[in-house]
Protein backbone atom coordinates (compact mmCIF):
# COMPACT_ATOMS: atom_id res chain seq x y z
CA UNK A 1 0.00 0.00 0.00
CA UNK A 2 1.04 3.67 -0.82
CA UNK A 3 2.79 5.37 2.14
CA UNK A 4 -0.12 8.36 1.81
CA UNK A 5 -2.89 5.60 1.26
CA UNK A 6 -1.35 3.67 4.75
CA UNK A 7 -0.94 7.44 6.22
CA UNK A 8 -4.99 8.11 5.85
CA UNK A 9 -6.23 5.03 6.87
CA UNK A 10 -4.20 5.56 10.11
CA UNK A 11 -5.51 9.01 10.38
CA UNK A 12 -8.79 7.43 10.03
CA UNK A 13 -8.51 4.76 12.56
CA UNK A 14 -6.94 6.59 15.24
CA UNK A 15 -10.38 8.91 14.43
CA UNK A 16 -12.62 6.36 15.17
CA UNK A 17 -10.96 4.94 18.06
CA UNK A 18 -11.53 8.42 19.54
CA UNK A 19 -14.98 8.92 17.93
CA UNK A 20 -17.01 5.65 18.87
CA UNK A 21 -17.86 3.69 22.32
CA UNK A 22 -15.51 0.96 23.72
CA UNK A 23 -18.05 -1.74 23.40
CA UNK A 24 -17.12 -2.94 20.21
CA UNK A 25 -19.87 -2.01 17.86
CA UNK A 26 -19.82 -2.19 14.25
CA UNK A 27 -20.72 1.40 14.81
CA UNK A 28 -16.63 1.72 15.13
CA UNK A 29 -16.15 0.28 11.05
CA UNK A 30 -18.69 2.80 10.10
CA UNK A 31 -16.86 5.49 11.64
CA UNK A 32 -13.49 4.74 10.35
CA UNK A 33 -15.07 4.10 6.14
CA UNK A 34 -16.73 7.51 6.30
CA UNK A 35 -13.56 9.34 7.62
CA UNK A 36 -11.21 7.30 5.50
CA UNK A 37 -13.73 8.03 2.63
CA UNK A 38 -13.58 11.89 4.17
CA UNK A 39 -10.04 12.11 3.93
CA UNK A 40 -9.19 10.43 0.93
CA UNK A 41 -11.53 13.18 -1.10
CA UNK A 42 -9.94 16.19 0.67
CA UNK A 43 -6.47 14.60 -0.47
CA UNK A 44 -7.87 14.42 -4.14
CA UNK A 45 -9.25 18.05 -3.70
CA UNK A 46 -6.02 19.53 -2.56
CA UNK A 47 -4.21 17.48 -5.60
CA UNK A 48 -6.59 18.54 -8.08
CA UNK A 49 -6.35 22.14 -7.22
CA UNK A 50 -2.52 22.40 -7.12
CA UNK A 51 -2.69 20.67 -10.43
CA UNK A 52 -4.22 23.73 -11.86
CA UNK A 53 -0.93 25.60 -11.72
CA UNK A 54 1.28 22.94 -12.47
CA UNK A 55 2.17 20.64 -15.54
CA UNK A 56 -0.79 21.37 -17.87
CA UNK A 57 0.06 18.66 -20.16
CA UNK A 58 -1.15 16.28 -17.48
CA UNK A 59 -4.64 15.66 -16.89
CA UNK A 60 -6.02 15.59 -13.44
CA UNK A 61 -6.58 12.02 -13.20
CA UNK A 62 -2.61 12.08 -14.07
CA UNK A 63 -2.07 13.82 -10.60
CA UNK A 64 -4.18 11.82 -8.73
CA UNK A 65 -2.20 8.69 -9.53
CA UNK A 66 0.98 9.72 -9.61
CA UNK A 67 0.29 11.49 -5.62
CA UNK A 68 -1.07 8.51 -4.52
CA UNK A 69 1.79 6.41 -6.28
CA UNK A 70 -0.33 4.56 -8.69
CA UNK A 71 0.68 3.29 -12.25
CA UNK A 72 -1.54 4.16 -14.91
Amino acid sequence: MNKKIKDLADIAWQYACDNTPDDGSIMMESVYDFKYAELIIRECAAVTDAAEDSTPHLTFGDHLLSHFGIEK
